[in-house]
């Protein structure tokens, strides 16, 4: 796979803190019978994440990264904007 990885810019070429434009980076939860279990359970915020990533659940971070690859925002911006997803490894 290759993408290339742009950073933001203005007009005349000077690095700007954002990209021109808005673009929403997001996580949903599909909330399936196993998640559901979890929830009324009482498991901890971390092991629903885990469960719903499983599942195909892209992460905010994850959901940027993403959009980074497509040329559709910089990396400096996803990880501003954007939690870090470090305990779910």
């Amino acid at each position: 796979m290759s993408a290339t990885i742009k950073l933001p810019v203005d007009c005349a070429g000077a690095k700007l803190h954002r990209p021109v434009g808005y673009s929403y980076c997001v996580g949903f939860l599909s909330v399936t019978d196993d998640i559901k279990r979890r929830i009324t359970d009482g498991d901890g915020a971390t092991l629903i994440k885990r469960q719903a990533i499983s599942y195909g659940m892209r992460t905010p971070r994850g959901d940027g990264i993403a959009r980074v690859l497509a040329g559709l925002t910089s990396f400096d911006e996803v990880l501003r904007s954007t939690p870090d997803d470090f305990e779910i490894v």
